[in-house]
């Protein structure tokens, strides 16, 4: 199993203003949604019926809950799936999300190479950065818990000093992203950021 990251420009406020919103409208029409793809699995036998009831049923109360009182949720420790799931659909709801496209599908030993590479080496605000864009910055408790999944942002201020820290540190010595495939991926991961930066955006993540 391997995991993928996938990126997007957002505006943060605006897609966080939804919740505690209590937009009745909005929640119907994910919880549909939720209902549509378990469905969709089960036909595809990827899960039993029984096991496609007790995950809309729990998706279903994260979204609610994080539609009518917003985040984070005091008592929980750490997010499961279920709160991923919830949370990668209410911000994919919001308008004008734009998916940044890769010319390599790059799974986790690229990012936890990168992360390696450059996280000792960088401080302060960018080193938070690193470590949310590769390991997560939960809002809804104060972990996660699921083994892979996970979801992030960043705003646009973290994103600039991120990109800015990595090329810094390149133009300083180049070997830090090696071997070669590394290099392509440190590269490519300094466009991405900059397409954010270039149009004043904030970061969504998501990985599973």
């Amino acid at each position: 199993m391997s995991l993928r990251w996938n990126l997007f420009k957002f505006d943060a406020a605006a897609a966080f203003a939804v919740f505690g919103s209590r937009d009745e409208v909005l929640r119907k029409a994910l919880c549909a949604k939720v209902r549509q793809r378990a469905e969709d699995s089960v036909k595809a036998q990827w899960m039993t019926r029984a096991e496609a009831e007790a995950s809309v049923k729990e998706v279903e109360e994260v979204i609610a809950r994080a539609i009518r009182n917003g985040f984070p949720f005091p008592e929980l420790e750490g997010e499961s799936d279920a709160h991923v799931v919830a949370m990668k659909l209410i911000v994919r709801s919001a308008p004008d999300v734009q998916e940044i496209e890769f010319t390599w599908d790059w799974k986790h030993g690229a990012w936890y190479a990168m992360h390696d590479s450059f996280r000792p080496l960088l401080t302060g605000a960018a080193a938070q950065a690193l470590d949310w864009l590769v390991h997560g910055r939960p809002l809804l408790g104060r972990s996660f818990e699921t083994g892979w999944s996970f979801y992030s942002h960043l705003e646009l201020e973290y994103v600039r000093l991120l990109r800015d820290g990595i090329a810094g540190l390149l133009q300083r010595d180049r070997s830090l992203a090696k071997p070669a495939g590394d290099r392509v991926f440190v590269d490519e991961l300094l466009n991405w950021l900059t397409q954010v930066v270039d149009v004043e955006r904030d970061l969504w993540v998501y990985a599973d």
